[in-house]
Order: structure tokens, then C-alpha cells, then sequence
């Protein structure tokens, strides 16, 4: 896809995403992440501000982030939510102003992570997940994310010691 067929003719791409993206069959949607991904790197900033999309596509894009164990099989779960992390980044960067983006980002760090944690966190694939989004996230957020740092979990499970350390004290 050219940037300027996707910027003119975006009506025409967004129905086709977005059916894939509802998809109860998590091989389509599946796809319908990666076509999203494809199609949000390649649109201006301005367009999606203009028309909505950002939120239209983060909306679509959200529920994914809770296929989760033991609903949805665990290679299923990994295969989705980190592509659905993936195309969450790709919306992120496109959004003009810093606000924007920091409110995206919280949104995904409680809808996402936090609740990820809280309904798949004896997944230990699911978990390292979680785990390497909340730090991609953090960094991305900058010095905000400290206020997603408090959160007990995040810091009892993720940030503790090693087990290798533990088991050889």
C-alpha cells in the first residue's frame, strides 16, 4: 500500500479492517491486526485526527488485548495480544500531541496490562507478555508511568528477584 492511496481511498480499507478486527475466529483477527498495523503506519497523523480514526481503530483494537487464558488457547492468546501490543505502538507514535498519547497509553496500561495480569497471571507466556509491554509502555510514557509503577503486582512479580538467585540462597 502507498501512503497516498491509503490517504485518499482510506474509507475503502477501514470497513474490510475493522470487520476482521470483530472476529469472533482468532485467525481473522489476527489478520485484521496485522492489516491494521500496515494500514495505521502508513496514514498521516493529520487524517486520523481529522476523521477519528485513532479512536475508531483503538476501540476495535482494545478487546483483543483479553483473549486471554483459559478462554482462549494460551499459543492463540501470545499470537494475538502481541501483535495487538505491536499495532497499539504503531497508533501511539501517530498521535499528534503528547497529551494524546500519554492518555492511549494509560488506557492500555489498565485495560491491557493490568487486566491481563489480573485475569491470565499463572501464564507464565502470557505474563512475560505483559511484562515486556509495561516496559516498552513505561518507556514510552516517560516519566508519568510512575504512577502505574505503585501498582503491587508490577513490582512484587515483575521487578522481584530471580528465581535462579533465590533457589541458590
Amino acid at each position: 500500500m502507498q501512503e497516498d492511496l491509503v490517504g485518499e481511498q482510506w474509507p475503502l480499507f477501514t470497513p474490510v479492517i475493522l470487520t476482521l478486527l470483530d472476529d469472533m475466529d482468532t485467525g481473522f483477527r489476527l489478520q485484521g491486526l496485522k492489516l491494521a498495523q500496515n494500514f495505521i503506519s502508513r496514514l498521516e497523523p493529520s487524517l486520523l485526527r481529522a476523521t477519528g480514526l485513532g479512536e475508531v481503530f483503538t476501540d476495535a483494537i482494545m478487546p483483543t488485548l483479553l483473549f486471554l487464558p483459559s478462554l482462549t488457547p494460551v499459543e492463540a492468546s501470545v499470537k494475538l495480544t502481541s501483535v495487538a501490543y505491536r499495532t497499539l505502538s504503531e497508533l501511539v507514535k501517530k498521535l499528534p500531541s503528547a497529551e494524546a498519547k500519554e492518555k492511549l497509553i494509560d488506557k492500555i496500561f489498565r485495560e491491557g496490562v493490568f487486566a491481563g495480569y489480573v485475569h491470565a497471571g499463572d501464564y507464565h507466556l502470557v505474563v512475560g507478555i505483559l511484562a515486556r509491554e509495561a516496559g516498552r509502555l513505561a518507556r514510552g510514557l516517560g516519566i508519568p508511568a510512575v504512577k502505574h509503577l505503585k501498582v503491587g503486582w508490577l513490582s512484587r512479580d515483575l521487578l522481584a528477584c530471580p528465581p535462579v538467585y533465590l533457589a541458590s540462597t
